[in-house]
């Protein structure tokens, strides 16, 4: 699949929308995504970036969901 090449602010705005997306009690407001950086070569799916982030200001149930944002995220956007 070909992904398209962002910028690191605009991956980080993609995440957090699609987190915000998943959020129906507005308590995911506060989260951020934190770690992601440009790997030096893609892994094994083709991402060139780092899916093992934190994110800090978040439930249990918000990292759940930033999970599987990143996993879905990783398929469709590099870093350019």
């Amino acid at each position: 699949m070909e992904r398209t090449a962002v910028t690191k602010e605009e991956l980080l705005d993609i995440l957090k929308n699609e987190l915000d997306k998943l959020d129906e009690d507005g308590d995911y407001k506060d989260c951020r995504f934190d770690g992601i950086f440009k790997l030096d070569e893609s892994d094994e799916n083709g991402c060139n970036w780092s899916t093992g982030f934190t994110i800090s200001n978040c439930s249990n149930e918000c990292k759940s969901d930033a999970r599987r944002v990143v996993l879905e995220t990783s398929k469709k956007y590099n870093l350019g």
